[in-house]
């Protein structure tokens, strides 16, 4: 059975894409290591970009940024909805182990910022299999 050059191309390129993103969630997504302790300093910089870039580092470790969880629950309150965003999508990241950050991540439901809302929605069903049913509408009404 032949194949349309696109679908073999569109067959390569997801697998690249995917082997890409694995990489990225053993070392974060530059590439380098991610130093836990660094990244958790850097979530009380005074720098918006780099309270981001710590949740976004934090995330790509996965359950191993689980001593994070603490720290990003803080960082839910940022001034900043695209921190909180990230923070956010940190803990979903970590998955079970930041359980303990879902009644912080359920206060983010009425973020005024429809993007946090989101990721809230999505990280409130990732940490919580009763919530699978969670709607973006249902908490924007």
């Amino acid at each position: 059975m032949k194949l349309p050059i696109r679908f073999l191309f569109a067959g390569v390129l997801g697998l690249l894409l995917a082997g890409g993103m694995a990489g990225c969630s053993k070392q974060g997504g530059s590439g380098q290591k991610v130093d836990l302790q660094q990244s958790l300093a850097a979530l009380k910089s005074e720098d918006k970009n780099a309270r981001g870039d710590a949740a976004i580092a934090i995330a790509g470790l996965g359950e191993k940024g689980a001593e994070a969880v603490p720290a990003l629950i803080e960082v839910l309150k940022d001034p900043e909805p695209e921190v909180r965003r990230l923070a956010a999508y940190a803990l979903m990241s970590i998955g079970k182990p930041a359980a303990s950050a879902l009644p912080a991540v359920k206060e983010l439901l009425k973020d005024p910022s429809r993007d946090v809302v989101q990721q809230a929605v999505i990280t409130v069903r990732a940490l919580d299999p009763n919530a699978a049913g969670l709607k973006m509408d249902a908490v924007t009404q």
